[in-house]
């Protein structure tokens, strides 16, 4: 059954990893106000074009950070900020659905976040780990032996996550579009 599923393209990898990273940076000022003076939350309350454009900046350059560690630091910055453009205005379009469905689909990126950042560690040749469950302190702890064929079924498992992703999304946009 797993067999004809494809691994997810480095791309939605690291668009994965954006959106994990904006999401918890967008919300970040809801839960620290004291971080700004009182002028400045005034002033970017009111400003609904300023803040369109602070969070696209915002989420250009977590693009370029994230996608300078792998396969895709390769592409034009020009063709990441255009990238960049799709995918903002996905996100913005995302935040406009339910919110059981926004909240279902964050989850689903969190897991292919925690995924991905697994594969990052045990998968790299560098690394002396040969054990999924590695813990040094308080006490060592080795789990669970690396096996290669095991990659292959979570990169099955991570590609049916992503492919529930976008179910979510388009049963979303039909609710929204029902309203």
């Amino acid at each position: 059954m797993l067999e004809n599923i494809s691994e997810i393209s480095a791309r939605q990898e690291d668009l994965i990893k954006s959106f994990a990273i904006f999401f918890l940076l967008s919300v970040g000022p809801y839960v620290t106000p004291s971080l700004f003076t009182n002028f400045q939350v005034k002033y970017l309350t009111n400003n609904k074009s300023l803040k369109i454009v602070l969070s696209f900046l915002l989420f250009y350059f977590l693009v370029t950070l994230v996608s300078s560690n792998s396969e895709i630091a390769k592409i034009p910055p020009i063709e990441k900020f255009i990238y960049s453009i799709y995918y903002f205005i996905g996100f913005i379009i995302v935040m406009k659905l339910d919110v059981r469905v926004v909240v279902s689909m964050f989850i689903l990126i969190f897991i292919i976040y925690f995924i991905e950042l697994n594969k990052e560690f045990y998968d790299n040749t560098t690394n002396n780990t040969k054990y999924w469950l590695t813990l040094d302190w308080p006490f060592k702890v080795r789990m669970f032996s690396i096996n290669n064929t095991q990659f292959t079924f979570i990169n099955k498992v991570e590609t049916i996550i992503f492919q529930i992703i976008m179910l979510l999304l388009v049963v979303g946009l039909i609710l929204y579009a029902k309203h």
